[in-house]
């Protein structure tokens, strides 16, 4: 069988110039697959660091939960980053977190969640108890406020706050006396059969110019 050979091209070079146009052919051809999987790679890369944010919202949560759980739950709900710092005494395994601030401090849907006033003039002491475990308990709260010399004592009505979570907490809201710092004298009712623990700490307010 004869072969035909363009005319003035040695066969040589015509097989030569097929190779390469097949090569040519191959290269673009991978270059178009490598683009395809180019893009799944950069989808997973994209997804992966979509998880990773998820994760670390997930751990921010569960710090949060924890947050809440932790001393005094009620009272970092209710009040701003402004209001006095919490106090607490460990006494065995429990720990009595308190404090006393200013109920212009508490956020309004907070307020009208719980049925609080807010207003100038009025303060509110907030008690809660933790046990061992870091759970919220249930324990009877009573006291009273007077000057540093402890004269002119007045008694503190104490109702309880219960939180969807569990959280326990007791206040009671007082007229605040911006002329003098306020001396708080509380007992905490910590074993039925034992006398209450008794609280003291004093505190003073100033008028919000």
């Amino acid at each position: 069988m004869k072969r035909l050979v363009t005319a003035g091209q040695p066969e040589g070079a015509v097989m030569a110039a097929r190779r390469s146009g097949r090569g040519l052919a191959l290269r673009a051809r991978f270059t178009w697959l490598e683009a395809q999987l180019t893009k799944p790679k950069a989808k997973f890369t994209e997804l992966k660091a979509y998880s990773k944010e998820l994760r670390a919202k997930f751990t921010e949560l569960k710090a949060m939960s924890t947050e809440l759980k932790a001393p005094a739950m009620l009272l970092l709900a209710l009040v701003s980053s402004n209001a006095s710092a919490q106090q607490f005494d460990q006494v065995g395994s429990n720990q009595i977190h308190y404090t006393a601030i200013e109920t212009t401090f508490i956020a309004d849907e907070v307020a009208a969640r719980f049925g609080l006033e807010r207003r100038p003039g009025l303060g509110m002491v907030t008690v809660s108890v933790l046990d061992a475990n870091g759970e919220s308990r249930n324990v009877a709260v009573d006291g009273s406020i007077a000057d540093l010399n402890g004269r002119q004592p007045r008694p503190l009505a104490f109702r309880r706050l219960r939180e969807a979570s569990g959280g326990i907490s007791s206040i009671a809201t007082f007229p605040i006396d911006y002329a003098a710092p306020m001396r708080f004298q509380l007992d905490v009712q910590l074993d039925r059969n034992a006398s209450p623990h008794p609280v003291s700490f004093i505190q003073r307010f100033y008028r919000d110019e």
